[in-house]
């Protein structure tokens, strides 16, 4: 089977997620993150379920699925349910058009969910085509290690810069080339990222300030150069 790599925006969209246990949860919570207006349909939620139902993050009903549930749904999820309930969800979906996910049967679904993790704007996922969730976990974790923190505030600078040559620099062809040049200072000098070498960065490619760009580097970043010494 292919895969076609894509990021929904599922912000104010109605997804659905059945059945119960840890993994389910996990999805919800994922799509909370993402924006998604939540409704989940279990009749034995855990515990977790039941607090966002309680603090009205999410939209529950305690029964088993129902044909029609899962009408008007951008995605959705099911796992944890007996064969005979998971057949029809995937009949459903497929009669209907909304991308189904069957968590502990991969074979069944219309799309699967890679391992991802954040920096900022900055999304990582990755995918073994189903092959082997397990790997798909650890090279996330091995990834999380080499690519911190710094990367998202990157992302951050670089967003503000775009907006600042907007204002200032006419030349759509050369608000791309300081783009280009910045983004790669940045990213050839991320391990050695501090307020002092990234308004350098800044006053060498934009003629630029952090503070006119509206980034508070002194709060988002330590200066690693120590503190400045004074005679007498």
């Amino acid at each position: 089977m292919g895969y076609w790599p894509v990021f929904l925006d599922i912000g104010g969209r109605p997804c659905t997620v059945i059945g119960a246990g840890e993994s389910i949860e996990d999805k919800v919570r994922r799509l909370l993150d993402a924006g998604a207006l939540v409704t989940v349909i279990s009749r034995e939620p855990n515990d977790g379920i039941k607090m966002l139902a309680a603090a009205g993050e999410i939209h529950h009903f305690a029964r088993e699925y129902r044909y029609g549930d899962l009408h008007g749904n951008l995605l959705a999820y099911i796992g944890g349910c007996n064969a005979e309930m998971t057949a029809q969800a995937v009949s459903e979906a497929r009669e209907v058009g909304v991308p189904l996910n069957v968590v502990d049967q991969p074979e069944c679904s219309s799309f699967i969910s890679p391992a991802t993790f954040r920096r900022g704007d900055l999304q990582i996922a990755i995918s073994t085509s189903g092959s082997s969730p397990a790997v798909a976990g650890m090279i996330r974790r091995r990834l999380e290690q080499q690519i911190g923190p710094p990367y998202a505030l990157i992302l951050t600078i670089m967003r503000r810069a775009r907006q600042f040559l907007r204002l200032h620099e006419p030349e759509q062809a050369a608000r791309a080339d300081k783009l280009k040049v910045l983004a790669a200072a940045l990213l050839d000098s991320v391990e050695q990222l501090d307020h002092l070498q990234i308004e350098h960065l800044l006053r060498l490619h934009l003629n630029a300030e952090s503070g006119e760009l509206g980034v508070d580097l002194r709060n988002a970043i330590p200066a690693r150069h120590g503190p400045v010494c004074r005679d007498g």
